[in-house]
C-alpha cells in the first residue's frame, strides 16, 4: 500500500472510532431515557424533580419529599436509610424548577437527553479542535463509570464537562474573557472547585482567575434576586448532618480516611496536598492545561465531599493531550469500579485521581510555559 493510500485509511479508521464513541454515548442516553422507572428507581432524577416541584409550590427546594431518592447505605457497612437532598447550588434551581413543570417520568427523559447533548457537544468540540486527541481517549470517556453514572442516575456533571471543554477551546483561541467565564461555570457547579482559582492565580493566570471569580459571584448572586436570601439559608441547612461521607463512592481524602477511623489524619493529608500544589503552582508556573488539571484534582481529593463522577470536571484537561503511560493506567482504573464490591467501590477512582494529579504535576516539569503559549496561540498568560 502506498503512503498516500495509507493516510486516507488512517483518517477513515479514526473517524470510525470517533463515531463509535459518539454512538455509544447516544445508546447510553437513549437506554436511560427509554427505561421505565418507578419509585426509587428514579434515583437522583426523583430528587431533582422533587426539589424543582417544591420550588414551584413555594416550598423548601432543599428538603426531602416522597419522590426524593431514598439512600440505603447498608452495602457500605452502615445500616441507615435517609432521603437524598438536592445539594446543588441555588443558581441551578431555576433550570431544575422549569423542567420540573413536566411529569416526573418526562423530566427524567428530558434530563437524560440534555445530559447526552452536553456530553456529545463537548466530545465533538474535542474532535474538531484537538488534533492530538487519541481514539482511546474518546472511547474511554464513553465507557468509563463516571459517564455511565451521570447518564443513568441524573446528575449535573455534564455541565462542568462542557464548560471545561469550552474553557480549553476559548483559551487556545486566545479569548481570555470567554475562557474565564467558562471556568467560572465549572467552579460554580461545585464551590469546592474554588481551589482552581488559587492555582490559576499562583500560576500567573490572574486575569482568567479574576474573570472566573467574577462569574461565580454573579451566578451565586442571581438566586438572591429570584428567591431572596432565605434560599441560601435553606441550602446550607441541607448540609447539616449530611451522611454522604459514609459512602465509598465519596472518593475525597478526608471522608475516605474518616471511614477508616482517622478523620484528623485525613484533614492533615488533604491540607498537605493543597500546600504542595500551591507551592508547585507558585514555583513552576505551569501551563494552562496542567494548572487547570491540578486545581480541579484538588477540588476532588481535598474536598469534604466528592463523588467519583467528579472526574468529569477534570476530563476536558485530562484529554487535552496524548496520554502518558501513567495517565493510561489511571484512565483504565475508571473502567474497574463496576467490577469490585460496594464496600470498595470508588477506591480505584481515588487512586486513579491521585495518579492523574501526579501526572499533571510531573508533565508540567517537562513543558516550558513559552511552548504552551505557542501551542495555545496566546501571547500572554491570563
Amino acid at each position: 500500500m502506498t503512503a498516500s493510500g495509507a493516510v486516507p485509511q488512517k483518517i477513515w479508521f479514526s473517524r470510525l472510532l470517533y463515531s463509535s464513541a459518539l454512538l455509544l454515548l447516544c445508546v447510553e442516553v437513549l437506554v436511560s431515557a427509554c427505561h421505565d422507572k418507578t419509585g426509587n428507581q428514579y434515583i437522583n432524577f426523583g430528587t431533582l424533580w422533587a426539589s424543582g416541584n417544591a420550588a414551584n409550590h413555594g416550598l423548601n427546594p432543599f428538603a426531602g419529599y416522597p419522590e426524593s431518592y431514598m439512600c440505603d447505605f447498608t452495602p457500605y457497612g452502615y445500616p441507615i436509610h435517609f432521603q437524598d437532598l438536592n445539594l446543588n447550588p441555588p443558581w441551578t434551581l431555576p433550570f431544575i424548577q422549569a423542567l420540573s413543570l413536566l411529569p416526573l417520568n418526562r423530566f427524567a427523559q428530558v434530563w437524560s437527553i440534555l445530559t447526552g447533548i452536553c456530553l456529545m457537544a463537548g466530545c465533538v468540540i474535542l474532535i474538531l479542535r484537538q488534533p492530538e486527541l487519541q481514539k482511546r481517549q474518546l472511547l474511554w470517556f464513553a465507557l468509563c463509570s463516571p459517564t455511565f453514572g451521570i447518564i443513568f442516575s441524573g446528575q449535573v456533571y455534564a455541565w462542568p464537562f462542557l464548560f471545561g471543554v469550552l474553557a480549553w477551546a476559548f483559551y487556545r483561541a486566545g479569548s481570555i474573557l470567554a475562557a474565564g467565564i467558562a471556568l467560572g461555570g465549572v467552579i460554580a457547579v461545585r464551590p469546592t472547585m474554588g481551589f482552581l482559582l488559587c492555582v490559576l492565580f499562583l500560576s500567573g493566570y490572574r486575569k482568567i482567575a479574576a474573570v472566573s471569580a467574577g462569574t461565580v459571584i454573579v451566578l451565586f448572586m442571581m438566586p438572591l434576586a429570584i428567591y431572596g436570601p432565605t434560599i441560601y439559608v435553606e441550602w446550607l441547612n441541607a448540609f447539616a448532618g449530611d451522611q454522604h461521607w459514609k459512602a465509598s463512592i465519596d472518593i475525597a481524602i478526608m471522608p475516605s480516611l474518616k471511614r477508616l477511623g482517622h478523620p484528623h489524619i485525613g484533614t492533615a493529608v488533604a491540607a498537605l496536598v493543597v500546600l504542595f500544589a500551591f507551592v508547585w503552582a507558585w514555583t513552576k508556573k505551569p501551563d494552562f492545561i496542567n494548572a487547570c488539571g491540578v486545581g480541579l484534582c484538588l477540588g476532588i481529593l481535598c474536598a469534604p465531599l466528592a463523588w467519583f463522577h467528579y472526574i468529569l470536571f477534570v476530563a476536558p484537561f485530562f484529554m487535552a493531550r496524548k496520554w502518558t503511560p501513567l495517565q493510561t493506567v489511571a484512565a483504565g482504573m475508571f473502567l474497574l469500579d463496576w467490577a469490585i464490591s460496594d464496600m470498595a467501590f470508588g477506591v480505584t477512582s481515588l487512586i486513579a485521581t491521585t495518579l492523574i494529579l501526579i501526572s499533571f504535576t510531573t508533565s508540567a516539569a517537562s513543558l516550558a510555559k513559552t511552548n504552551q503559549e505557542a501551542y495555545s496561540m496566546v501571547t500572554t498568560p491570563g
